[in-house]
């Protein structure tokens, strides 16, 4: 079984985020909101604080992801940050 590894993205891939608010690969606009999930952002792999912090959403190879408005101070970590809420239960269907 391989070890599954998340790779932050470049500092310098964040900044031509931020700066025209733009992909950088496809062009598309970037997004601008007031976090309403906890993240975690793809420059620093923390979770966003709720409700407080200001994240961008882009196109990223070409899935979407986050950054923090901000430039953040940088994880060495590989292991994506614990969730902060527990798996919900899914309703079992009963035979009759």
């Amino acid at each position: 079984m391989s070890a599954y590894h998340v790779i932050a993205i470049p500092e310098t891939l964040a900044q031509d985020v931020r700066e025209p608010l733009k992909a950088p690969r496809y062009g598309h606009p970037a997004h601008v909101e007031l976090a309403a999930g906890y993240g975690p952002c793809r420059l620093c792999l923390q979770k966003f604080r709720e409700g407080e912090e200001d994240r961008i959403l882009f196109t990223y190879d070409p899935s979407p992801a986050w950054i923090g408005i901000r430039p953040p101070a940088r994880s060495s970590s590989t292991r994506m940050p614990a969730p902060t809420t527990t798996p919900r239960a899914s309703p079992r269907s009963s035979a009759t």
